[in-house]
């Protein structure tokens, strides 16, 4: 389950059908909110993406965090547009202790986990 804003943290969700792993959305980086419904320049959602990415980095010191936003390539892959994504990325990757991982990946190791 990928779709609803909240916490920065997996959580698990029971449905009659079994649980769920929620993986929540970070919309306000999420390039069509932000670029397309927003209007957010593309310097300013840069910044938006390496700020949040920061903060989420120091707040991962005392509890995990993740940073999952949606990319669509009609509008990010455009090639005027995905030079901001790379510098943002580039910055994004020098932090230290960064997991890049797949969701489901990220699904495993949450649902590893004891609690």
């Amino acid at each position: 389950m990928c779709d609803w804003p909240n916490d920065e943290q997996p959580y698990t969700m029971t449905t009659t059908s079994g649980n769920l792993t929620s993986l929540p959305l970070f919309l306000e980086i999420d390039d069509e909110f932000a670029l397309w419904h927003r209007r957010a320049s593309l310097s300013s959602w840069e910044n938006m993406i390496v700020s949040a990415a920061y903060r989420l980095h120091r707040d991962g010191l005392h509890s995990a965090r993740h940073m999952m936003f949606t990319l669509r390539p009609w509008l990010t892959g455009q090639p005027f547009r995905i030079r901001a994504l790379d510098r943002a990325l580039t910055q994004i990757m020098r932090l230290d202790g960064l997991w890049p991982v797949t969701g489901g990946d990220l699904v495993a190791a949450f649902n590893s986990v004891d609690r």
